[in-house]
């Protein structure tokens, strides 16, 4: 006969996180087990933690300052105020990192450069506290946020110059022929 009153205990297995893309030119703030994740080269992306309500948000912004032109979230001006209203939170309440900036496609460090002085003075301008600075380079970064516990995990992508033209021995039974353009 079977006991039972002994009864086993369900296994306490973590939940695991949900994962959420962040694409360029948006934003997304919120809370619990999320981790927010992004890939940038000459973007930026600031994320900004709440101490006291305990959740964060990330943007990922393309230029630096809102021409008039596109979606205001693709530039770092507006895209960090909208991350700010979407927290809801005081300024002495939040703190902030960066990353991204790297000196892409051979423009150089001009435009990128801005992206991150706009960061860094669009947060002091507002009074949140930068606490990390990952900005610059040639390499791009995968950086993860978890927004329950305001951990952030930033890797470095390394590249490679790529040639522009690729050769590619083709076998001898292939040709290839130019399509007629539209």
């Amino acid at each position: 006969m079977l006991n039972t009153a002994c009864t086993v205990p369900p296994l306490n297995v973590a939940t695991p996180p949900k994962l959420v893309n962040l694409v360029r030119g948006d934003v997304i703030v919120g809370e619990g087990n999320t981790v927010v994740s992004t890939i940038l080269g000459s973007c930026i992306a600031v994320c900004l933690w709440d101490r006291r309500q305990r959740r964060g948000g990330m943007n990922h912004y393309i230029f630096p300052k809102y021409d008039g032109l596109g979606s205001p979230l693709n530039y770092g001006d507006t895209a960090i105020e909208q991350l700010v209203a979407e927290m809801a939170a005081p300024a002495e309440a939040l703190i902030a990192a960066i990353f991204g900036g790297a000196a892409r496609l051979g423009l150089g460090s001009a435009v990128y450069g801005k992206n991150a002085e706009v960061a860094r003075d669009t947060l002091k301008h507002l009074g949140i506290r930068l606490v990390a600075d990952h900005t610059g380079g040639s390499d791009g970064y995968r950086v993860s946020f978890h927004l329950a516990d305001g951990q952030i995990r930033s890797d470095r992508v390394v590249t490679r110059s790529i040639p522009s033209r690729l050769c590619i021995p083709l076998p001898p039974d292939v040709s290839l022929r130019r399509l007629p353009l539209p």
